[in-house]
């Protein structure tokens, strides 16, 4: 189960809607899931629109994939962009100010940090 999502830019702000929309995307770009139990990371921009993802036995391993990625193509840092990873560290994203939500799904989901960059309704 994908559980974690990444905003890795200060003063990007993305809605709860287009939070709940990521797993769902991810779901259908990763049809395999559900028999291989392969991680995945997948990066999209701030609207939802699923960029690319790569996978991996390994949550941590995946997301290496996508960031090596995005660094060899000199794409770092990930501005305007949201990362969807089945785990990270809240310490972590603590530490290098990322925003930072789990267990997204059913409608809702948890902030472990950066709670100031979702946007709510009014």
């Amino acid at each position: 189960m994908r559980s974690a999502v990444v905003l890795p830019q200060h003063g990007l702000q993305v809605p709860p809607e287009v939070i709940h929309s990521l797993p769902v995307a991810l779901g259908k770009a990763q049809p395999v899931f559900g028999r291989t139990g392969l991680h995945a990371a997948g990066l999209f921009d701030a609207e939802g629109s699923l960029q690319s993802l790569r996978e991996d036995v390994g949550r941590h391993n995946a997301l290496d994939k996508r960031i090596g990625t995005e660094f060899l193509a000199g794409r770092v840092p990930l501005h305007g962009r949201v990362l969807l990873v089945s785990g990270l560290a809240v310490q972590t994203a603590l530490r290098f100010g990322m925003t930072l939500l789990g267990f997204v799904r059913d409608g809702r989901f948890n902030v472990y940090s950066g709670a100031d960059r979702i946007t709510l309704p009014r």
